[in-house]
């Protein structure tokens, strides 16, 4: 396949995303966008990908599902004044 060929097929893949989230079909446009993301993560338009899914979760109203569980890191108490996770920061 040619470079153009490759990046017409690309540019395919998230054309679909795109068609589905301009019909508001937001279900369909998620699955799109996610397959192309995961198809061409090295590549800097996956961050359009990532974008639209976002928009996608603002749309529905509801929140992506984390894919890992995040925590402190060792150390470091809920309650510690170190804490990268306080609230109570003066800007």
């Amino acid at each position: 396949m040619t470079a153009q060929e490759t990046a017409i097929l690309r540019n395919s893949r998230f054309a679909v995303g795109d068609t589905y989230f301009e019909l508001e079909q937001y279900p369909q446009a998620l699955r799109a966008y996610q397959s192309a993301a995961n198809h061409y993560a090295t590549s800097p338009e996956v961050l359009d990908a990532y974008l639209q899914i976002a928009n996608i979760y603002r749309r529905l109203d509801r929140r992506p599902k984390p894919a890992r569980r995040w925590s402190r890191p060792p150390g470091i108490a809920a309650d510690s004044t170190r804490s990268p996770f306080r609230t109570d920061h003066k800007l």
